[in-house]
């Protein structure tokens, strides 16, 4: 029998014709020092961020990375961002992938068109790029959400009618921010 998928594995292959975030107009030259993040989007815990690529719009990575994400219906959001040491990253492109479309847990190698924050394509000349990657959702022992031995055993009184109902709560997702901070981000402490 099949464990459940706990991961997706990424392969992180490379990306193409990245935009120029660090222009010489001396040299009327540019490039960017793209680095790229993979997350489940709503969650915080599922997160991987690659080594930069310095002044490159073509980067090479070869990249291995393994994302926790157990349900079908999450999404994989990767970013292709421009590392600043001291201004902070600047945006470069996205894609999104759902986890659905991994389900028969084939390998699947793609290259990806990357967009703006909202989802539209650039036409050419000057278009977001592409990122190459290779993906495949899996059972990751260490990833996998483990069901306490109390759920998985058999109930023991199986035969004497139900007078409890037993209530595993596994995670909250998109919850309303009740807490706002000064930037304008927030966020809750459910209860």
């Amino acid at each position: 029998r099949k464990r459940p998928p706990s991961a997706v594995q990424v392969f992180l292959v490379g990306a193409s014709d990245l935009p120029m975030m660090d222009y010489d107009w001396l040299r009327r030259t540019g490039s960017s020092d793209p680095c790229v993040t993979f997350e489940i989007e709503g969650r915080d815990d599922a997160k991987q961020t690659s080594e930069v690529m310095f002044q490159t719009v073509n980067p090479q990575w070869g990249a291995y990375f393994t994302v926790a994400c157990d349900d079908p219906e999450e999404t994989l959001k990767v970013t292709v961002e421009d590392y600043d040491r001291f201004s902070g990253n600047d945006f470069m492109g996205t894609c999104l992938i759902d986890v659905k479309t991994l389900a028969d847990r084939e390998l699947h190698r793609a290259t990806y068109y990357l967009t703006d924050a909202k989802g539209k394509l650039r036409r050419k000349p000057r278009t977001w790029g592409t990122i190459e990657l290779c993906l495949r959702w899996v059972h990751d022992a260490e990833l996998a959400f483990q069901i306490p031995r109390e759920l998985s055993s058999k109930e023991p009184h199986a035969k004497n009618p139900a007078n409890a109902l037993v209530v595993m709560l596994i995670r909250g997702r998109n919850l309303p921010v009740a807490d706002r901070s000064l930037t304008g981000k927030g966020s809750s402490d459910p209860m």
